[in-house]
């Protein structure tokens, strides 16, 4: 079995190991879009997700953490520190798919001076996602306050970027969509549960809801297209960018068909993950326990659409606390959820860009997870 420093960049494989200090070092890594993740009962895990050419050049690589679902206890994020350190694990950008913090109850969700309170909280713990990375970008989960879903600080961060349904550049050719929020969950076992609600949706009460709002996003993202422009460090002709008091916002504008030349590619950061995949099937580690699925119709149905099948690099999302990370695939798009921090998981995955072609496309190399006992 080759370790990681091993493995040859075009083979990278998909490893998770135990580690004997109280930390579960689980690592996954992926090679072709083609072949569905298998589980196994050993302690080390090889699937295949993606693949990358070899090239004589030297690739330009992205590595990203993404750490989900922290609800307050950022206390975590020094033993993220120590397990990133020990495996010696540079990221370049820091992605949250929600619930950073944990607003429960009605008297919690109107409650003006709990909600400014949680937002700023909310940015605390952004503030320290930058001590692994320059930037972190940030989504709302069904537990976070209700500015996030307006893309609202109290205090402007230019390294700190809320992104629900927005899209943002993080490299030439490559972009980040985000939209938050959740859908209704439902139990699926035992028999006198099933069918009915586990959790409530929020801010969308409905599958439909969500679909609704978030089919513009959608749409935004197939008219998404690059205009050719000089290599200089000005955003892109077709963005605009938006200052207020709270935060500063870029927006894409839809382009004309006959202005469109080249396809971006996407991260796609959900805090709700489709329907009908492991990443979204609920369970915990006794298998008497119910069974809650707790993914979105509509997200599925989009994602399955030829168009973000093409151009979606993965699809990221949080929500539904695995008792580990898991990744699958849906068609051919890997899905990666990260697990909850708050129990001990989080994810870093790496993509590299295809130097065989000129300004060539990036494709997810490897997903590495990791878990500690918290």
């Amino acid at each position: 079995m080759q370790n990681k420093e091993q493995a040859s960049s075009s083979e990278p494989s998909l490893k998770r190991k135990l580690d004997e200090e109280n930390v579960n070092n689980e690592k996954s890594d992926s090679r072709e879009h083609s072949k569905k993740l298998k589980e196994s009962s050993s302690e080390i895990i090889q699937d295949n997700i993606s693949s990358s050419s070899s090239s004589s050049t030297q690739p330009e690589r992205l590595s990203i953490l993404i750490m989900s679902d922290i609800h307050n206890y950022d206390i975590y994020f020094e033993r993220v520190r120590k397990i990133l350190d020990k495996n010696q694990v540079k990221v370049d950008i820091v992605l949250c798919p929600g619930d950073i913090v944990n607003i429960k109850t009605k008297e919690e969700y109107k409650s003006k001076e709990f909600q400014l309170e949680s937002l700023k909280n909310v940015e605390k713990i952004a503030q320290g996602m930058l001590s692994f990375a320059p930037k972190a970008y940030l989504i709302p989960g069904n537990h976070d306050p209700d500015a996030m879903f307006e893309n609202k600080l109290t205090q402007p961060n230019e390294n700190i970027h809320l992104i629900h349904n927005s899209i943002v550049e993080l490299r030439e050719g490559l972009y980040l969509a985000g939209f938050g929020g959740s859908v209704p969950s439902f139990h699926i076992s035992p028999p006198e549960l099933a069918s009915t609600r586990a959790w409530k949706g929020y801010p969308h009460s409905t599958d439909e809801a969500f679909g609704n709002e978030l089919s513009q996003l959608i749409e935004r993202m197939k008219a998404f297209r690059q205009v050719p422009s000089s290599s200089s460090s000005e955003p892109p002709s077709h963005m605009t960018t938006t200052e207020t008091p709270q935060q500063q916002q870029p927006q894409p504008q839809q382009l004309q068909p006959q202005q469109a030349q080249q396809s971006h590619q996407f991260i796609f950061m959900t805090h709700n993950g489709p329907a009908n995949c492991d990443t979204t099937l609920f369970q915990k580690v006794d298998i008497t326990s119910p069974k809650i699925i707790s993914g979105s119709d509509a997200l599925r149905g989009f994602i399955e659409q030829t168009e973000l099948q093409s151009s979606c690099v993965c699809l990221i999302h949080g929500h539904t606390h695995l008792f580990r990370p898991s990744s699958s695939l849906v068609g051919t798009l890997p899905i990666v959820n990260p697990g909850s921090l708050m129990e001990g998981n989080f994810s870093v995955i790496q993509l590299e860009r295809q130097t065989h072609l000129e300004n060539g496309p990036f494709l997810l190399e490897s997903v590495t997870s990791y878990r500690f006992k918290p």
